[in-house]
């Protein structure tokens, strides 16, 4: 782990946000890089300005990991696959809970959730409260790439 990593507390290469701030951030062998986006290409541009980093360094609270992307096993791909064919692509677990529900939109409400749309199982273990909500079409490609 390079020191720069050890000192904003993020794994080297996991990909970060600060604050309320969109840009995305990750730390590779000491080199600051941010993502940008050009139409649909993403790429990492070396540097990030000096009061930006100061303002990470200070206020470590406010860096954000982003999760990384799970490994799916064939029963999970296919049980979200299910789900998306049912139209309900956004998953949510409550905090301190196993309930999963499943939603129609991303910021949902109770009037989104479709008759027989929760789950109890373990199968969606990738699914925190943390990570949600989770749109799973991401999921099932990242895991057929």
């Amino acid at each position: 782990m390079s020191r720069l990593s050890e000192i904003l507390g993020v794994k080297e290469g996991q990909k970060f946000q600060f604050g309320d701030d969109i840009t995305v951030y990750r730390i590779n062998k000491d080199r600051r890089q941010y993502l940008i986006q050009v139409g649909f290409i993403n790429c990492w541009t070396d540097g990030i300005c000096e009061s930006s980093l100061s303002e990470m360094i200070a206020h470590p609270e406010l860096i954000h990991p982003i999760p990384e992307k799970p490994q799916l096993t064939e029963q999970q791909v296919t049980a979200i696959k299910g789900r998306i064919a049912e139209g309900t692509p956004w998953a949510a677990r409550y905090k301190d809970s196993k309930l999963i529900e499943f939603y129609k939109t991303k910021y949902f409400s109770s009037g989104d959730l479709i008759n027989g749309s929760v789950a109890y199982c373990d199968l969606y273990d990738f699914i925190t409260f943390d990570n949600s909500p989770v749109y799973l079409p991401e999921l099932v490609e990242e895991s057929e790439k």
